[in-house]
């Protein structure tokens, strides 16, 4: 649901939950792999999981200020703390998230 149809409808927004994120495997053509990494795959990750989080807390927080109070809720991975090999942009941007 858009911030504009939430304002528009509820004029509030007392939580928003970060939540979403794309490991790549599928969704990108290039390896994920530090060493083979393809740079365009390593960008379109780093898009979702980290601009998409950005963008969140961007149209949630005006919302947010209008009424003077919410939460935000950024959640992350245990792959933020240990890392995967063969998922390194996920890893590197639940890592930033976290």
């Amino acid at each position: 649901m858009c911030f504009a149809l939430l304002k528009s409808r509820y004029e509030r927004l007392d939580a928003l939950v970060n939540n979403a994120g794309s490991g790549g495997s599928r969704q990108t053509k290039g390896p994920h792999d530090p060493e083979y990494l393809d740079l365009e795959s390593w960008r379109q990750i780093h898009a979702t999981n980290l601009d998409g989080l950005a963008l969140g807390c961007k149209y949630a927080i005006q919302l947010m200020k209008l009424q003077r109070k919410g939460s935000i809720i950024n959640m992350s991975s245990r792959a933020g703390v240990v890392g995967i090999p063969s998922l390194a942009a996920y890893a590197s941007s639940k890592a930033a998230v976290r």
